[in-house]
C-alpha cells in the first residue's frame, strides 16, 4: 500500500496532494499478575517447616530415609535443590540449609534471604533453594560419586524479621539425578 501511495504521490505531487500517514498502536496484552506477596497474612500456629521435591508439578515432602536427589548444574556444579515449606513464620525470611554426612563432612550450605510465596495448601514456600555439593576442603575439585549411596543429613532453619524460627532435620540417602 506505500509503495502505492507513494507512485501516486509523485504522479500527482504537483497538485499538492499526499497519501495518508501509517500509524502504529501498540496495546498491552498482559493482565495485571497476582503473586500473593502484598497480602498480609496473620501469621500463627507453631513454627515448622518441611523440605520436599516436586515430582512432575506436584510437591512430595521429604522424610527420614527417602533419597536426595544431586543433579548437574546447568552452569556446572553438582547441587540439590529442595522446596522449603513453612507455617508459624512470617516473611520475609532467612533461610539456611546445610548436608552433611554421618561421618562429619560438610557436602554444603546455602544461606539466602527469601520472600516465601503462599501456596494453595496454606504453607509458605521457597520453591527451589540450590544447595551446592561437593566434597569438604581439600578435596572439593574431587568427584561425588563416592557420596551416592551415602547418609547425609540436610539441616534447615527459617527465621523471620519477628525471630520466629522453624527448623527440621532429616538424614537422607544422597542419589545422583
Amino acid at each position: 500500500m506505500r509503495g502505492a501511495c507513494w507512485v501516486v504521490a509523485v504522479a500527482l505531487g504537483t497538485l499538492g496532494w499526499s497519501c495518508p500517514a501509517q500509524e502504529v498502536v501498540t496495546r498491552q496484552v498482559d493482565p495485571a499478575v497476582d503473586y500473593g506477596d502484598n497480602q498480609l497474612t496473620a501469621v500463627t500456629g507453631t513454627p515448622t517447616l518441611e523440605v520436599g521435591y516436586y515430582q512432575e508439578q506436584l510437591y512430595v515432602p521429604l522424610r527420614p530415609g527417602d533419597l536426595l536427589p544431586v543433579v548437574f548444574g546447568t552452569q556446572g556444579g553438582t547441587w540439590s535443590m529442595p522446596a522449603v515449606r513453612s507455617r508459624g513464620v512470617g516473611a520475609p525470611v532467612w533461610l539456611e540449609c546445610t548436608l552433611t554426612t554421618l561421618a562429619g563432612e560438610r557436602l554444603g550450605q546455602a544461606r539466602a534471604r527469601e520472600q516465601p510465596v503462599p501456596t494453595n495448601d496454606g504453607w509458605l514456600e521457597v520453591e527451589v533453594l540450590p544447595i551446592p555439593v561437593t566434597h569438604a576442603p581439600p578435596r572439593e575439585a574431587d568427584p561425588i560419586t563416592d557420596l551416592y549411596g551415602l547418609e547425609a543429613t540436610l539441616a534447615c532453619s527459617e527465621e523471620d524479621d519477628a525471630a520466629r524460627r522453624a527448623t527440621i532435620s532429616l538424614q537422607l540417602v544422597l542419589k545422583e539425578g
